[in-house]
């Protein structure tokens, strides 16, 4: 899938990928802090405004990488249309994360039905980790020196 690739489209692959990795690193931090507390619930209440910024800016960042995803045709057509789907899923909340609110209504809205969110979004970021691992272990070795 990803033979066939010239330096410019490789490179744009790759800039992909640096997005979707900032965006992993504050999920690794949000799912420890859900370890942490057993469950959503209890980590929304013990740690609102550390949940929240884990949160909002991993899904944040995944909407930039389904952009790019969606923007460059990064993958298979199944993974370009999952991330279109997921800029959908995931635009409220980047918009209430990256433009002044003065209320929480709009980012309350995306976070009523969590679990469905929450569940979408792991597994969006999951599959397109998946497609992320195929792109780099297709990269010819002059390119990663």
């Amino acid at each position: 899938m990803f033979d066939d690739l010239t330096t410019s489209q490789r490179n744009q692959h790759f800039e992909v990928c640096r997005y979707f990795f900032r965006s992993a690193v504050l999920k690794k931090h949000l799912d420890e802090l859900v370890e942490k507390y057993g469950n959503v619930e209890k980590a929304v209440l013990a740690e609102w405004d550390e949940f929240w910024c884990y949160y909002s800016f991993w899904l944040s960042g995944l909407w930039v990488a389904c952009e790019g995803i969606e923007r460059i045709g990064f993958g298979d057509e199944e993974i370009i249309a999952e991330a279109k789907r997921g800029m959908s899923l995931l635009h409220p909340i980047r918009q209430a994360t990256f433009h002044f609110k003065p209320n929480t209504a709009q980012m309350m809205r995306h976070f009523e039905n969590h679990e469905l969110a929450l569940t979408s979004a792991w597994a969006l970021h999951e599959n397109i980790k998946t497609v992320i691992g195929e792109f780099l272990i297709s990269l010819p070795p002059e390119y990663i020196d």
